[in-house]
């Protein structure tokens, strides 16, 4: 606006010397409407005051780390002067990383109608996004005022979930010697458990003579057999360790993490296995979820993206065994990034008789924790996660 009126003042002292020095009837009448320009301008500005109204909106489509992700800013235009130079400042904020920058746009509107400036972002990173719009400024004709449209919906927040790699190693191992009370059985799947009765069905060749249900064959008068029931190990137990990281490294090492964590949580799914995920959603206070569907996962998966991490002095393993200390699991998959006395202090009192897998998402240059008897380290590079978490075989004991 400065350079506009810095512009005008120059033009405005030519067109004044120039009627001085040659007395034109031309050059008089241009500046009699040069000097009617900022009347003109004042007066649209005062009609346009209070009848521009912004908000923001975000598309409902999820967005992966690494691509673009579309929202708009809405302006209302309920005045009859159309605006044609409406400036736009939205502030954008990766909530898990801290980071937060400023883009701008641009848009047009007519009178009596709705605008729309379309916008987006690219998608570097995964975790929750927070959008503010910051200021929506109108250049009136001429550009010697400005008008500020009223913000109605100033925020909004996009997901932006991480990539998923295809895990090709087994975590969960056989552990008979973890003591479990409940034990569930599979709705779906049939397995070899006497004890429980899956379901009947028609006799087809190569079935057991010992599983004919011989009341129920009498009865239909057709060879009917019994179907067992498949147990299911839902004492598995996904721990993932999400704490302030350095501002430096921050965006890298939560994607990263996060990486892991939905591959994991895959990998999980397509073997069928039920199992709790927990993490600490403040210093001291442990929250844990159990997964039986992908409804459930896509539910905690929202607030696992939005969690505020704790500080770098707490332990998520701590935490966990002192706020259920009677739990007990025949697996646990703990998904960190960093090594320290409290983390192997926490995870002994949590383990009991489980065995424990420790997935550590590190550099190259970072040395891997020394576990005991029963326990494993998956080293994953944070650079190489996708050749990393592809491996076919399983770490060694």
């Amino acid at each position: 606006m400065f350079f506009n009126w810095l512009c005008y003042l120059i033009a405005m002292v030519c067109v004044g010397f120039s009627t001085v020095m040659f007395n034109n009837r031309f050059f008089v009448i241009l500046l009699i409407i040069g000097l009617m320009l900022p009347i003109v301008s004042l007066i649209c500005m005062l009609r346009m005051h209070g009848k521009l109204f912004a908000s923001i909106h975000t598309e409902g489509t999820p967005v992966r780390s690494g691509e673009n992700f579309p929202f708009y800013v809405a302006v209302t235009n309920r005045g009859s002067i159309p605006c044609a130079n409406i400036r736009i400042r939205v502030a954008v904020e990766d909530v898990l990383a801290g980071a937060s920058r400023i883009i701008q746009g641009m848009a047009a509107v007519p009178g009596k109608t709705v605008g729309r400036a379309e916008l987006e972002i690219p998608s570097t990173h995964c975790g929750r996004v927070g959008i503010t719009l910051l200021q929506v400024v109108v250049s009136v004709p001429f550009g010697f005022f400005r008008v500020r449209a009223k913000v109605v919906s100033p925020e909004a927040d996009f997901l932006i979930y991480p990539e998923m790699v295809d895990a090709g190693l087994t975590l969960v191992q056989p552990n008979p010697y973890a003591y479990i009370a409940d034990e569930e059985y599979s709705q779906t799947r049939p397995g070899d458990d006497p004890s429980e009765l899956f379901g009947v069905r028609e006799y087809r060749p190569g079935d057991r003579q010992n599983r004919i249900h011989w009341n129920l064959t009498a009865s239909r008068d057709i060879t009917m057999v019994k179907e067992l029931g498949l147990p299911i190990d839902t004492s598995v137990l996904v721990l993932a360790d999400i704490y302030a990281m350095p501002q430096a490294v921050a965006e890298e090492q939560y994607d990263a993490l996060m990486t892991v964590i939905a591959s994991v949580v895959r990998r999980l799914r397509r073997d069928r296995q039920i199992f709790y995920i927990g993490w600490l959603t403040e210093p001291g206070n442990a929250w844990h979820m159990r997964i039986a569907e992908d409804e459930e996962w896509e539910a905690v998966q929202t607030q696992l993206f939005c969690v505020h991490p704790y500080a770098a002095d707490c332990s998520v393993t701590a935490g966990y065994a002192q706020r259920f200390a009677d739990e007990r699991y025949r697996n646990i998959l703990y998904i960190t990034n960093r090594w320290t006395e409290s983390s192997a202090l926490g995870l002994e009192t949590l383990r009991a008789e489980a065995n424990v897998t420790v997935l550590f998402v590190t550099d190259e240059r970072t040395k891997a924790p020394q576990l005991s008897k029963g326990e494993r380290v998956i080293r994953l590079r944070a650079e190489h996660l996708t050749e990393d978490l592809s491996i076919a075989a399983d770490a060694e004991l």
